[in-house]
Order: C-alpha cells, then sequence, then structure tokens
C-alpha cells in the first residue's frame, strides 16, 4: 500500500473511531426512547467503557497518522502499555458490576452485552490481534497463514518502536 494511500486509511479509522464514542450511545439510546424505558447503570457503565476504549484507538490511529504526515514521533508506548493493564482491569470490573446489578429490563441487558462485548472487542483488535480485515492484502495474509495478524499497536508494543 502507497503512503498516500496508507495515510487515507489511517486518517479515516482514526475518525471513524472517534465517532463511534458517540454515535454508538446516541443510536443505543435512540432504542430506549422509542421503546420508553430509562437507560440502566449496566449499560452506562458498558457505554463508558467502550468509548473509553474506542478513544484509546483512535487516539492511537491520530498518533500514527500525525508520525506519517509530519515524521514527527510521539513516546506513548509506556502509555499504551499501562492502559492495556488498566483495560483488563476495567474489563474486570464492569463484568463484576453487571453480574451484580440487576438490570432494568431486556433492553438493558441487550445493550449491557452489546457494549460488554464490543469493549472485550476492541481490546482484542488494539492490543492483540487485527480483527477487521477490509483490504487485499489483509485477506491474503488470512489465507496464507491461516491465523489472524498481530495488530499494529501489539506490534509497537513489542517492537518499543513505531511504523
Amino acid at each position: 500500500m502507497g503512503k498516500v494511500k496508507l495515510i487515507k486509511r489511517i486518517k479515516s479509522l482514526y475518525k471513524i473511531e472517534f465517532s463511534c464514542v458517540f454515535l454508538l450511545p446516541f443510536a443505543f439510546c435512540i432504542q430506549y426512547l422509542k421503546k420508553d424505558q430509562i437507560v440502566g447503570l449496566n449499560v452506562i457503565i458498558a457505554m463508558i467503557l467502550n468509548g473509553f476504549l474506542l478513544l484509546e484507538g483512535s487516539y492511537f490511529w491520530l498518533i500514527i497518522y500525525k508520525q506519517l504526515i509530519n515524521n514527527r514521533t510521539s513516546n506513548f508506548i509506556n502509555t499504551y502499555t499501562r492502559l492495556k493493564k488498566i483495560n483488563i482491569l476495567l474489563i474486570i470490573m464492569s463484568l463484576t458490576f453487571v453480574s451484580l446489578h440487576s438490570f432494568t429490563g431486556n433492553l438493558d441487558k441487550m445493550g449491557t452485552l452489546i457494549f460488554l462485548l464490543l469493549a472485550i472487542l476492541e481490546q482484542i483488535n488494539y492490543f492483540e490481534y487485527q480483527l477487521m480485515y477490509d483490504n487485499k492484502n489483509d485477506w491474503a495474509y488470512l489465507i496464507k497463514f491461516r491465523r489472524l495478524k498481530k495488530s499494529k499497536l501489539n506490534k509497537v508494543l513489542i517492537k518499543n518502536t513505531l511504523i
């Protein structure tokens, strides 16, 4: 993939991730309004957790984007090494809270499960394995090696250097 194409792809990644921080909860809250239900504490916790992870991902892609266009490096590796551990703790705390707190209804239960699942998938996608395969190169890798690629952030944390 050429540099111009890569820059466009990364720019869209950070913008999409950032917009999802707000659009996903907004869309879900509209469903609550349609059903005339109260947004429960469980789903709020799950939305905040998911939003926090999406912000981390968005910021990571923004750093990569800025490095590509400015040829400047940023020392964020220690921050993301800590965030990886903090996220796991937050996921465990959220799962514990949700398991101890009753749901306000089926929509609350469904929303909580969806946002917690999304948060767990985001953690895996950012810090372990790439879960989105949306171009020829990604699919070729998947077919050739029959395994998931390590995520970009995972590679950066292991190498301790950007790109």
